[in-house]
């Protein structure tokens, strides 16, 4: 998984999270990736510091700060092919093969960081703070194999029937990046 963003230095920037999770507690892997302040995208997901799956087509960015941990809360993924027994997958899985027969294209969405997220084990949480999102429309894509969107989330992001992008919490089309 990846994240971009363009920061303060004028130009874009690929943050690679890595294959190695800071800490791993029962079944869940957490990450902690040190950036530079500015405005992010959740640009899509991979493998072996690759871009496999882009979100070009629908996705949502968030600000970090100077001195603060933004948590983007839980990312969940399924492979397109099957249905997902995710629940916010379900409706963007099931699909069959994808380009070029493949089965490997992927979907993910972003579970918010809210009350019931667990907290990252060791991190003072006096300087965390849930990412602030806003939907992201669509935008080129450079660096993946295989285009979609994020799944939709509840309150930020949806797509009306003709695969728009909406910004829910502001009540309007996402416009192309």
């Amino acid at each position: 998984m990846r994240v971009r963003g363009d920061v303060d230095s004028g130009g874009p920037n690929v943050q690679d999270v890595g294959d190695n999770p800071y800490k791993t507690v029962g079944d869940t892997d957490f990450y902690l990736v040190e950036v530079p302040p500015g405005e992010y995208v959740f640009y899509g997901m991979g493998a072996i510091h690759n871009v496999i799956t882009c979100n070009c087509l629908g996705t949502v960015g968030f600000t970090t700060t100077p001195g603060h941990v933004t948590d983007i809360g839980t990312v969940v993924m399924d492979v397109v092919s099957r249905k997902s027994d995710v629940p916010e997958l379900a409706g963007e899985t099931g699909l069959g093969a994808s380009a070029n027969g493949s089965r490997f294209m992927t979907v993910a969405t972003i579970r918010p960081a809210g009350a019931q997220t667990p907290g990252m084990p060791e991190l003072d949480s006096t300087i965390v703070a849930p990412a602030d999102f806003e939907a992201i429309g669509p935008y080129p894509n450079a660096l993946a194999v295989y285009i979609n969107r994020l799944a939709p989330i509840v309150g930020i992001l949806a797509y009306d029937k003709d695969g728009h992008v909406l910004d829910v919490k502001r009540g309007v089309e996402a416009p192309p990046r």
